[in-house]
């Protein structure tokens, strides 16, 4: 697993879907169906998930550079 490209694609991957969830916010705001208090609320937890989503991908990468290599081929 060559962690820097797949830390690439998912920085990627993860940039597109706040982006999409931040931008559905702004038109539920825009057209009245949600209210600014809960688009606060909207936006912290999109970013809340944009943290634990940063978060997961190098706790993966990292278990899986101190695994042995008899470990590796038995997953």
């Amino acid at each position: 697993m060559n962690g820097s490209k797949f830390m690439q694609g998912w920085v990627t991957f993860e940039g597109l879907l706040a982006t999409i969830a931040i931008i559905l916010v702004a038109f539920d705001l825009m057209l009245g169906i949600v209210k600014p208090a809960d688009a606060v609320k909207r936006i912290g937890t999109t970013l809340g998930v944009v943290i634990v989503l940063t978060l997961i991908p190098g706790v993966l990468v990292c278990i899986w550079s101190n695994l042995t290599l008899w470990r590796r081929l038995a997953l």
